[in-house]
């Protein structure tokens, strides 16, 4: 699912000209995750790294069933090493429950254009 965003040739995106803060990926409330340590890799890009150092998006992994989340993690615009060049962001989690429904999601906080390629979890 998508609060804000739109599909782009390399992923989908947000960008502070045209939406407001609010989840641009949330899904895909996957059931079969085995019991133990796991690790969702978010594959994502800002269009400037430079320009100051504002929390740019959140990464999470959330129990939908619950509304618990297992693993969060803030990402600031100089974590990426390079504009406009994709990087990998890894989430550690710990799954506990049979059948959880879990989602992956990207936070915009409506401060830099974010552009999603990929989520995987390992």
């Amino acid at each position: 699912g998508h609060g804000c965003g739109r599909a782009v040739s390399d992923g989908w995106t947000a960008s502070p000209a045209e939406d407001g803060a609010a989840h641009m990926i949330y899904a895909p409330y996957e059931t079969n995750v085995p019991i133990g340590n796991r690790c969702v890799t978010f594959r994502m890009k800002v269009d400037n790294n430079a320009l100051d150092n504002l929390k740019v998006a959140t990464i999470d992994v959330n129990n939908a069933a619950t509304g618990t989340i297992l693993a969060t993690m803030d990402i600031n615009r100089q974590q990426f090493m390079e504009s406009n060049q994709y990087q990998d962001l890894k989430l550690l989690f710990n799954q506990t429950t049979i059948n959880p429904r879990l989602e992956y999601r990207v936070y915009f906080h409506d401060a830099a254009t974010i552009t999603v390629d990929n989520i995987t979890l390992n």
